[in-house]
């Protein structure tokens, strides 16, 4: 980014970087200088988390849709059926 906004005013949200959400946060040597800042920089990878498992809770939903789309005309069994109906095949 190219921007003439200090570190500590771009920490704390996501920008956009060509498309890409992108999390500005404290550099590791920074942190070594000022420890307590270390709780500030926790509070940014929280949000990263929370972001990555919304995104990821999402295509996950989505590969689950695929798959029963795919599974529309065929006749899905209960898994204790299958299990049943293999041990009778051997």
């Amino acid at each position: 980014m190219k921007t003439d906004i200090p570190i500590s005013r771009l920490r704390g949200r996501f920008h956009d970087y060509h498309g890409i959400k992108l999390m500005p946060t404290y550099h590791p040597a920074y942190l070594l200088r000022n420890p307590g800042d270390k709780r500030l920089v926790w509070e940014d990878m929280q949000l990263v988390q929370k972001a990555y498992h919304g995104v990821a809770h999402h295509a996950e939903e989505a590969v689950s849709n695929k798959r029963n789309k795919r599974r529309k005309g065929r006749i899905l069994y209960p898994k204790k059926l299958l299990d049943k109906m293999a041990r009778n095949l051997f």
